[in-house]
This record gives structure tokens, sequence and C-alpha cells, in this order.
């Protein structure tokens, strides 16, 4: 059987595919998606097993949001049409990531998504401006 993670070949497409499946604004996947990564935060969602540092209860919601979500006929297809290029999926270390939304921690959006010019979104790193 395919995992999800089969699907991510790297962080990006693995944030994609979380902002596809499970909410935005989750605490618990936020904290695995910054400490595991993306493919392995997947992995972990995926199999059903533990997951460090959440409930077990916790665990098997999130594990069935994703069985229901990413399992779905055409979920591949969807994949395919959200990363054709008509959208910039923009994640943590890319050069125009706003680093202000690190500030939102663990709620912090799993990707965020541009068209056109993404410069606007960076800023400097120095606050003494403001």
């Amino acid at each position: 059987m395919v995992s999800l993670a089969d699907y991510a070949r790297d962080e990006r497409t693995a944030r994609v595919m979380l902002s596809m499946i499970v909410e935005p604004d989750d605490a618990n996947v936020g904290r695995l998606l910054r400490r595991e990564g993306g493919i392995e935060t997947l992995r972990l969602l995926d199999t059903g097993g533990p997951m460090p540092g959440i409930r077990p209860e916790e665990a098997e919601i999130l594990h069935h949001t994703v069985q229901q979500t990413g399992t779905r006929v055409g979920f591949e297809n969807d994949l395919a049409h959200v990363l054709d290029g008509s959208y910039t999926p923009l994640i943590p270390g890319d050069a125009h990531w706003p680093v202000s939304v690190d500030a939102l921690g663990e709620r912090a959006p799993y990707v965020l998504w541009a068209r056109g010019a993404t410069s606007f979104l960076a800023t400097r790193r120095d606050a003494r401006y403001w």
C-alpha cells in the first residue's frame, strides 16, 4: 500500500499535502511539523501509530481525518492541480517567507499560497523600526 508520505518528494510538497488534509491552525500538527518536518509528519499521521507529544485519543482523531481525506479518490489529481504552477507555495526557509508568521508557533500556517511577486511578503528581520 502506498502511503501519503510516498507522494511527498520534498518538504514543500509535504506541507502542501498537509494543507489539503488537515485543518489549519491545528496545534498538534503544528507541533509535529516544527519538530519532525513535513514528510515525517505525514508518515506519522498516515501510519496511525503513536505520535510524539500528542495524546493517543488526539492522535487517533488525526489519523482518522488523514485516512478520510488523504485516501479519497482524486487526491492525487487534486495535488497535481494545486502544484501546477498557478500559485507559489511558500514554506519556512524560503527567501520570501514572512518571518513574522513564525511568531504563531505551533499554529503557524503549514504553507502560504502566493500569486505573482512574493518579495513584498518578506520584511527585515531587524525590528528596530517598529
